[in-house]
């Protein structure tokens, strides 16, 4: 019984989810098969046809809701298989050719021309107001050779159905002072530590250096923001440490028992912060190819630097993380990346970051003995990461 009720509820959904979607293909489906009937009547069949941008006030065409609505209906035209369609990027071509606008502001008579030029004996002209929470679309099939219109079509359309069904065409965040903001995880090369063993007093404590590796993990949080088309500006602050992976593994060993135990780990914890600009793109409707350059400042210290640890061993030997190994340090960095739009206010991106600086961090101890002075011992040296990865989640507004 339950899998029954089960395999209703799934039927019911899929039902309900087929039938919001295709409401809007409804909508442009009647459209079109008015224009194919029209062209029965007049024995038009195979006849060329071109789709013009459609007229829209500025908001609505900065949301390309004209582009959506002109790729919509055409799409459903070329479904049909009554007329043959110019190819709209041909279209575009002899638009620019013409000096005329892509954003639907095309008079009759411009258009009758332009279709001329395509061969294209059918015309597809029309506008898009927004009415309340709907958009009413309407859409007219003219003849070039006389200019004469052979049918209209008036559409209603809720605002909140088309945006839903329509988001792919749509641009829902401006391309210009748009903001986002991101969370996102990094990946970072280190080099090899190569150090070799640390002998005290004639070999009375030798310190045998684990020379882990251990790779950078970046956990970040920022802003993005375009400040003009194709021109975005990122800001972000990244807390790092070195021990990604699993737990710290111990700085050394010892050749010596210690009498009071204690476990110094190896590697280090800091921040980044970074500002950049990016030039960006588009590859394809969801895809953004990004380039850009930025600076970073960077401050590490020993991942144990805030603890009180230390080891005692025979012979008055006391083993404690030496305080001073602390870096600081400005770089540029080149980055390049795609970005993911599946919807217009969400994203996610992947981007390799290469400092243009190379920097080396050193983490050692500092060996007390009872009538000696301290002495620092370095016993892990690597070259931080030049080459990094990183990817983000964000929001956009």
């Amino acid at each position: 019984m339950i899998h029954k009720w089960r395999l209703a509820v799934c039927v019911l959904a899929l039902f309900a989810a087929g039938a919001s979607a295709s409401e809007l293909g409804r909508k442009f489906d009647q459209t079109a098969s008015a224009f194919v009937q029209a062209g029965k009547a007049r024995g038009l069949e195979g006849a060329t046809l071109a789709v013009f941008p459609f007229q829209a006030d500025e908001k609505l065409s900065k949301k390309r809701v004209d582009f959506a609505v002109g790729e919509l209906l055409a799409s459903q035209l070329l479904a049909k298989g009554f007329y043959k369609l110019t190819e709209r990027a041909q279209l575009e071509d002899v638009l620019r050719e013409q000096k005329l606008g892509l954003s639907g502001a095309v008079d009759s008579e411009a258009a009758v021309n332009v279709g001329k030029l395509l061969g294209a004996r059918l015309l597809v002209l029309g506008n898009v107001i927004r009415m309340g929470r709907s958009y009413q679309i309407t859409a007219k099939l003219i003849e070039s050779e006389t200019s004469e219109m052979i049918a209209s079509q008036i559409t209603e359309v809720p605002v909140e159905t088309f945006d839903q069904e329509a988001g792919r065409y749509l641009v829902l965040v401006p391309e210009h002072q748009a903001i986002g903001v991101f969370v996102g995880l990094g990946y970072g090369f280190l080099g090899k530590s190569d150090v070799p063993m640390q002998s005290l007093d004639g070999g009375a404590l030798t310190l045998t250096p684990t020379n882990a590796k251990r790779p950078e993990g970046i956990g970040t949080f920022g802003v993005r923001y375009w400040a003009k088309p194709r021109w975005m500006v990122q800001v972000d602050f990244s807390s790092i440490f070195s021990n990604m992976g699993g737990a710290a593994e111990a700085l050394y060993s010892a050749n010596l028992t210690p009498a009071i135990p204690g476990k110094i780990r190896t590697g280090y914890t800091g921040f980044r912060m970074r500002a950049s600009l990016d030039h960006t793109r588009r590859i394809s409707a969801p895809l953004t190819w990004h380039n850009g350059a930025g600076v970073s400042f960077s401050n590490l210290d020993n991942i144990d630097m805030d603890k009180i640890e230390e080891v005692t061993y025979p012979g008055g030997y006391t083993v404690r993380p030496d305080t001073n190994n602390t870096v600081s340090f400005f770089t540029p960095f080149l980055r390049t990346g795609l970005e993911w739009r599946p919807q217009a206010r969400f994203g996610w991106s992947l981007f390799a970051n290469l400092n243009i600086l190379a920097k080396d961090y050193e983490q050692g101890v500092t060996v007390s003995k009872t009538g000696n002075p301290d002495r620092n011992v370095t016993l892990w040296k690597v070259s931080l990461p030049r080459l990094y990865l990183d990817s983000t989640i964000a929001l956009y507004f």
